[in-house]
């Protein structure tokens, strides 16, 4: 199982806190890998249960470098934001089938769709071809679970730069969620258990969550 993370050396120690908790709850019989992607800042840090890998930032934008850690591996991953926090045997989520989908994911709590997603993020005039589909759920990036096979086959890391190129003026040009979201849609995800990557979802209120998220606005998680 490999499980992996995109970070700068800020985030080390929220990483590791992750870390934790995954290995607090793993149980499952294979061993786990941890890989720690990132820009050359972390070369000093050892710790023989993390394989680091330093890449080459090919975008400015922190997050929007993604895809390139998908272009590493050729097989299925599980990509962590360092904060979520585990709560129980991440083998559980490795495992799931994804259909022959590329991506498995959980809706956005706080857009929930493409037509909610781009109230926040208004389309520039060239991404507007590709705004097509309002009632398609919007996932958050956060918890994926990749398959980098069919990433790597269907030459997604350039379809993805092609998108990005359509709004990397604008303001919300941090955000790679966009360039996910309209590459890959509804027909390429797998929608996952909203319990794998909770963020105070109303209807999760009587059910145990199975990884915490702490992004945006979040209360009483």
């Amino acid at each position: 199982m490999k499980i992996c993370y995109l970070i700068s050396k800020d985030y080390y120690e929220l990483t590791l806190t992750s870390i934790e908790f995954i290995q607090k709850f793993y149980k499952g019989s294979n061993s786990i890998e941890f890989f720690i992607f990132h820009f050359g800042d972390m070369d000093a840090i050892e710790n023989s249960n993390l394989t680091f890998v330093k890449i080459e930032r090919k975008i400015q934008q922190f997050f929007l470098n993604r895809p390139f850690v998908f272009d590493y591996f050729n097989e299925k991953i599980l990509f962590l934001d360092s904060d979520t926090v585990c709560h129980t045997n991440i083998e559980k989520l490795y495992n799931t089938d994804l259909d022959d989908c590329t991506l498995g994911v959980v809706e956005c709590n706080r857009l929930r769709t493409h037509a909610g997603a781009f109230k926040v993020y208004p389309p520039t005039t060239q991404l507007k071809s590709l705004v097509v589909h309002d009632e398609w759920p919007f996932f958050n990036a956060g918890v994926m679970l990749v398959d980098c096979k069919k990433w790597n086959e269907n030459k997604y890391t350039q379809k993805f730069l092609n998108i990005f190129e359509y709004y990397k003026s604008s303001r919300y040009s941090f955000s790679d969620e966009v360039a996910f979201n309209l590459l890959l849609g509804r027909d390429q995800c797998k929608f996952l258990d909203v319990r794998w990557n909770y963020n105070n979802h109303a209807e999760m209120k009587d059910r145990r969550p199975f990884i915490v998220h702490y992004y945006g606005d979040v209360k009483n998680v």
